[in-house]
């Protein structure tokens, strides 16, 4: 845990539970379900294996995360928010629209096909239809295709493809994280759609968090 600030005020007690590196990226990725110890690990390369279990272990005693055993086939140890850990959800929300205010608006397009790849597992329970989508992230092409319980991320284009959006990374983060939807961002001039744009958004809605979606998709949800 942070070191005490020895302060009566809930902001610092609550910094002394989140604020050390790596803590809320973990709560980030624990938002889309619970994850094996490898799986956390996968998401973050940059972190020391003694680091990561320094910070689950301090999350654990703080009450944010909690461990238990996932039954057979899976048969697996898990780590899952807790309640409390769930109610940062608005929290992080927040600080990532804040920190758009920093991102740059390109990025390495295959960082995030690998990061998206990290989240297909989860993703997938959300997949309803069987479609297949194109994404080109600064000319990194990003390719899916789904059906009920499964999406796979390509490296290349599928070859039957419901849409084909083109973007920048930040446009993409704003779409995933400021509730736009692709039509908006297309008007915008921010994103080029080639196919249908409600595809699109049932693309991103399966990577989004909940409370990020767009509001004509929570209408028809």
């Amino acid at each position: 845990m942070s070191k005490e600030y020895e302060q009566y005020c809930p902001m610092s007690l609550g910094l002394e539970r989140i604020g050390e590196r790596w803590t809320l990226l973990i709560v980030r990725d624990l938002m889309f379900g619970p994850m094996r110890y490898s799986d956390i690990k996968a998401t973050m390369p940059g972190i020391a294996t003694n680091m990561l279990a320094n910070r689950l272990s301090e999350m654990q005693a703080a009450g944010i995360i909690s461990k238990r055993e996932m039954p057979p086939p899976a048969a697996s140890t898990v780590y899952e928010l807790t309640e409390v850990g769930r109610s940062l959800t608005p929290v992080l929300i927040e600080l990532g629209k804040w920190g758009m205010n920093f991102l740059p608006e390109h990025y390495e397009g295959e960082f995030i096909r690998e990061g998206l790849k990290s989240r297909a597992p989860f993703a997938q329970e959300r997949v309803k239809v069987a479609e297949s989508y194109t994404m080109i992230v600064d000319d990194v092409v990003i390719g899916f295709n789904v059906r009920p319980g499964v999406l796979d991320v390509l490296d290349e284009a599928p070859a039957d493809t419901s849409v084909t959006l083109s973007l920048n990374a930040s446009t993409l983060s704003e779409l995933m994280l400021l509730g736009k939807s692709v039509a908006q961002a297309a008007a915008d001039g921010d994103v080029d759609v080639q196919g249908d744009p409600d595809a699109a958004d049932r693309l991103l809605n399966l990577f989004r968090l909940p409370g990020t979606e767009p509001v004509a998709a929570l209408a028809a949800s």
